[in-house]
């Protein structure tokens, strides 16, 4: 599993499309998943790039989804920390969607395997983040249905913590205890959620008249 996630890593890394044009990416991780048995569904939500990706049948159904497109004049020389483009002024996954995606195929393939070695049932489901840069088209699934018979949706994003507990917990193969994840991922959570109630209340407040 650790070469194959590189390998997507890097993969899908060199394709570096844009919003609404990943087909490479598309057509590269819809051929891994129909070689482990998953059934695709192509043009979801009318969007030509978008795809569905199920394995199994029954509850519960377990969705995994991230993004997949990349970032316009983003193109970096991979493990360069320095700005140092590949192409100059070219697209680039400046936000490490390369990984997100390959993250949430293997932790989908892990399921899998656990699911037929002990005779678990449920339905998994994968969908990429299309164009998440310039639209976010995970509403537009949400509006076409997708999601209705969905029990447990697992969102994945590069992050910038790889601590040792969280590096340990995943060599073992196991999830962290609530008590084992680090303090700062937590205080940056409560910071996110701050920002959001405050964005909704200030969405909240009626504009104040204009006085003439």
């Amino acid at each position: 599993m650790q070469t194959m996630t590189q390998q997507m890593v890097d993969q899908i890394f060199s394709f570096s499309e844009l919003g609404f044009q990943e087909f490479e990416t598309s057509r590269y991780v819809t051929g891994i998943l129909e070689k482990q048995n998953f059934q695709i569904e192509r043009s979801v939500a009318g969007i030509p790039t978008a795809w569905l990706a199920t394995y199994g049948s029954g509850k519960p159904v377990i969705a995994f989804i991230t993004d997949s497109d990349c970032i316009p004049r983003s193109s970096q020389k991979p493990g360069v920390a320095d700005h140092a483009p590949l192409v100059e002024g070219a697209p680039g996954l400046g936000e490490g969607h390369n990984s997100g995606m390959a993250v949430n195929v293997v932790a989908a393939l892990t399921l899998q395997k656990l699911m037929t070695e002990h005779h678990i049932s449920g339905t998994i489901k994968i969908f990429p983040g299309i164009a998440e840069e310039l639209l976010g088209t995970k509403a537009h699934y949400i509006r076409a249905g997708l999601f209705i018979d969905v029990d447990l949706a697992l969102g994945a994003h590069d992050g910038r913590y790889s601590g040792s507990d969280m590096k340990s917990a995943f060599e073992a193969g196991r999830t962290l205890k609530p008590e084992e994840v680090p303090t700062e991922i937590l205080e940056d959570l409560i910071e996110d959620i701050k920002r959001e109630q405050a964005f909704r209340k200030a969405k909240r407040k009626p504009a104040k008249a204009k006085t003439l």
